[in-house]
């Protein structure tokens, strides 16, 4: 009994809790700082424990299989995949809460876990029409209201997002998953004030309900996003290196402050970072991010060994392509690689879901295809969202610039550094030398 209570604890936070799709939904990531973490360490104890309550609940839906065991074992294996970048261990969610609800059809807490893992396999159609259904026959349903609203942020439906946020805000008042969620809404609409103000208030209130390890981690990310993509390196820096010390080790955090001090000029603590992070879980954007600082200090061999198992990346499973697919077609874009593929993806995608970075990553694919006015159509609908990102404006103006259109490049690229000067360890770079070509024509 207590071990059903602690996995039902366990899930309960996971469905309603973090999902950080969008601060910066392609590519993430400080001095190198010890993390081998203590044996009582929070996070280290709370993977041990979930490893052991996956064992457990294994062997009793091997004995004995029933929908309970297996809807909470699915619960596990989200917990698990969302703690360690393991997409494998979002297959075998998928099987066991498929499994549950061939047993158990109508079970709501079963059907809420499907929809969180819809969200997190990236079928956010299937995720939102699902969790619609939950909450249409369950209004107090808060787990799958959470689900709904943010798949319609990531579906590009900003005003249906807001009132569902709104609904959840007003069910669950002073709630850190709940306020970091309307600080990702206010960001990406372009109020970053009011983004600043939620992401300090979830992570207050993160802090006061005892929130540790990743799950703290988590909140301190958000607020340090926000403070990289207006270029507050120094301030970004900071609260990265507080979230490393709240889990030591863990990867999504090592790879957010190697971005960071790439862009402080802080390149071998960058590149020792992101070794340990792609260690842990070898992402696309992370291996991408290595082989450009790799390729900014000459190691050319080096960078396309990473560019190489970037690519790799996108064949070895359908999931993988699922859910990394706009990092790929970025990837491609921003190297100049297997164009006509990144077109193919980013479009794809684009026409599932319209959401900002989805108009930018299209938009991007298509100008390094060469079809500039494709891109410049594309372009103009990411800008109207008013994503206050330095790449939004770069990519624009690289697109003026194609398009012969000097006035509005100059003007587009110097916005983009003037916003952040420093990114992204490549782009930044070749924004200042377009600038440059620009000045002297």
């Amino acid at each position: 009994m207590k071990l059903r209570l602690l996995a039902l604890a366990i899930v309960t936070a996971l469905v309603i809790g973090l999902s950080y799709v969008g601060f910066d939904s392609r590519a993430d990531a400080r001095r190198a700082a010890p993390v081998a973490a203590p044996a009582v360490d929070g996070m280290a104890y709370s993977q041990r424990e979930l490893a052991r309550l996956i064992a457990a609940f294994e062997r009793d839906v091997h004995r004995t299989p029933n929908a309970t065991g297996l809807s909470f074992l699915g619960g596990l294996y989200l917990q698990r995949a969302r703690t360690t970048g393991d997409l494998g261990s979002y297959e075998q969610a998928g099987a066991a809460l498929d499994d549950a609800l061939r047993r158990a059809p109508d079970d709501s807490e079963t059907l809420a876990r499907k929809a969180s893992y819809l969200y997190r396999t990236h079928d956010f159609a299937g995720a939102l029409d699902l969790a619609t259904r939950i909450t249409t026959a369950d209004p107090k349903a808060l787990g799958a209201l959470a689900v709904m609203g943010d798949a319609q942020l990531e579906l590009g439906r900003d005003d249906a997002a807001a009132s569902t946020y709104q609904r959840l805000a007003a069910a669950a008042p002073d709630t850190p998953s709940v306020d970091v969620r309307r600080s990702h809404l206010a960001f990406v609409t372009g109020d970053v004030p009011t983004a600043e103000r939620f992401a300090r208030q979830a992570e207050r209130e993160a802090v006061a309900s005892g929130e540790f390890g990743v799950g703290l981690a988590y909140y301190r990310e958000a607020r340090a996003q926000i403070r990289f993509d207006q270029g507050d390196l120094a301030g970004a820096a900071r609260l990265y290196e507080q979230a490393l010390r709240d889990a030591p080790g863990y990867y999504a955090t090592e790879a957010l402050l190697a971005k960071t001090r790439a862009a402080q000029g802080r390149t071998a603590e960058a590149i020792r970072l992101y070794r340990r992070a792609i260690a842990q879980v070898p992402q696309p954007d992370y291996l991408a991010a290595l082989g450009d600082l790799y390729a900014v200090t000459g190691r050319h061999a080096a960078a396309e060994q990473q560019y190489r198992t970037v690519e790799l990346t996108g064949t070895l499973a359908a999931i993988n392509r699922q859910v990394y697919n706009r990092q790929l077609a970025v990837f491609d874009a921003d190297h100049g690689r297997h164009v006509d593929d990144a077109v193919r993806l980013a479009t794809g995608e684009l026409a599932l879901r319209q959401d900002a970075f989805g108009y930018d990553t299209a938009a991007w694919a298509l100008f390094a295809a060469g079809r500039f006015d494709e891109a410049r159509a594309a372009s103009d609908h990411a800008l109207a969202f008013n994503v206050p990102d330095a790449r939004f404006a770069y990519h624009a103006g690289m697109i003026a610039k194609g398009q012969g259109d000097a006035a509005r490049a100059h003007t587009l690229l110097t916005r983009a550094l003037r916003l952040n000067p420093h990114f992204d360890v490549l782009q930044a770079r070749r924004a200042r030398a377009a600038l440059r070509a620009l000045r002297t024509r």
